[in-house]
């Protein structure tokens, strides 16, 4: 009963926000919507681990949902949680609901363009046909051992770790920053670029 209350909730206020532009009601609609699933929202901030799982530092802004069907979507909470793989909004103060992935095809959050890949979220870093990716997983630094005193100082915290990937053959390929691999993924071009970064005084 609670369930059909916030889904109704939530369908009556975002007709009347973005009915007009977006048809958000879709996006809480249980036959065949966004919505996933909805689960207890926790406070970070009583975890014994400083950060954050997810990849924005504010679920607040304005994000732009475009599905596969060509639906699109105006949400003014939104965040994607490394540790689950999963695009989450925070539409109360105790629950957060979750996203089909599969059915988006992109989304844009602070000025910035995220694709979605085998239903994972990777960051468009160039326009054109070939393509760049950044995506982020998560790893937990362990704190900081005093070496005088043996004793720990701090807290462990989460660390977003940047990884990259390039299109080749229909795949996705990791590559990294580095002088060698990126003259080997761009080699048609390779003097071109290795001039224009000796001219701009570039690092690879």
């Amino acid at each position: 009963m609670k369930t059909k209350f916030i889904l109704t909730f939530f369908t009556l206020f975002t007709v009347l926000s973005y009915g007009q532009v977006m048809r958000n009601a879709d996006i809480f609609n249980p036959n065949g919507g966004l919505l996933y699933n909805s689960k207890l929202y926790k406070d970070p901030n009583i975890s014994a681990i400083q950060g954050s799982k997810h990849l924005f530092a504010s679920w607040d802004g304005n994000y732009i949902i475009q599905s596969l069907k060509g639906m699109r979507y105006n949400l003014n909470s939104l965040n994607y949680n490394l540790e689950s793989k999963k695009l989450e909004s925070l539409l109360s103060k105790d629950s957060i609901f979750e996203l089909r992935t599969n059915q988006i095809d992109y989304i844009l959050a602070n000025s910035k363009r995220y694709k979605v890949i085998n239903e994972e979220l990777y960051q468009e870093m160039n326009n054109g046909k070939f393509k760049i990716y950044k995506q982020f997983s998560i790893k937990i630094q362990d704190a900081f051992i005093n070496p005088m005193t043996k004793s720990e100082s701090g807290a462990p915290q989460y660390i977003q770790v940047p990884h990259y990937f390039y299109f080749k053959n229909d795949m996705l390929v990791p590559f990294k920053l580095k002088k060698k691999e990126v003259l080997t993924m761009l080699k048609d071009k390779e003097a071109q670029v290795k001039a224009y970064a000796d001219e701009k005084d570039f690092s690879f």
